[in-house]
C-alpha cells in the first residue's frame, strides 16, 4: 500500500548540513575581519591617485607630500619610494630626493625602475 506523506512534512524546508553552516560562518567572519583593511587599501589608492593627478597638473609639492604619506605607511614599497624621490626632485627638493634614493641602495629593482633612477641620479649630479 502506498502511503502518502502528510502535506505538512512535504512542504517543510530541508535542513542545512552542519558543515555548510560552519563554512558560511567562517566565510562571514573572514569577510568581517577584512573590512577595515579594505577601507585602508581604498584610502591608500585614493592618495596614490591624487598624487598622480597632482604630478600631472605640475603640483609637485603636493605630489611629494602625498607620496611621503604613502611612504610612511609603506616604507619598504620600492615603487612608492621611487615615486617619492622623483616627486621631491620635480618639486626642487634635491636634498630630500637624494636622501630618499639612499633608502633604495642594495634593494633589487626591476630594470625599468633602475633606468628611471639612473636618470634621476644623473639629474642630481652637480653640473660642471
Amino acid at each position: 500500500m502506498n502511503t502518502v506523506q502528510p502535506l505538512e512534512k512535504s512542504l517543510s524546508t530541508p535542513t542545512i548540513p552542519r558543515w555548510v553552516k560552519v563554512l558560511l560562518a567562517v566565510g562571514l567572519l573572514a569577510f568581517l575581519i577584512r573590512i577595515p583593511s579594505f577601507a585602508s587599501s581604498l584610502h591608500d589608492a585614493r592618495i596614490k591617485h591624487r598624487a598622480v593627478k597632482a604630478g600631472e597638473a605640475g603640483q609637485h609639492e603636493l605630489e611629494a607630500k602625498l607620496y611621503q604619506e604613502l611612504h610612511q605607511r609603506y616604507p619598504k614599497d620600492t615603487e612608492v619610494t621611487k615615486n617619492l624621490a622623483l616627486a621631491q626632485h620635480k618639486a626642487g627638493d634635491d636634498t630630500s630626493a637624494l636622501a630618499t634614493l639612499k633608502l633604495l641602495v642594495g634593494v633589487a629593482l626591476p630594470k625599468s625602475t633602475l633606468k628611471e633612477l639612473n636618470q634621476l641620479i644623473s639629474d642630481l649630479q652637480p653640473k660642471q
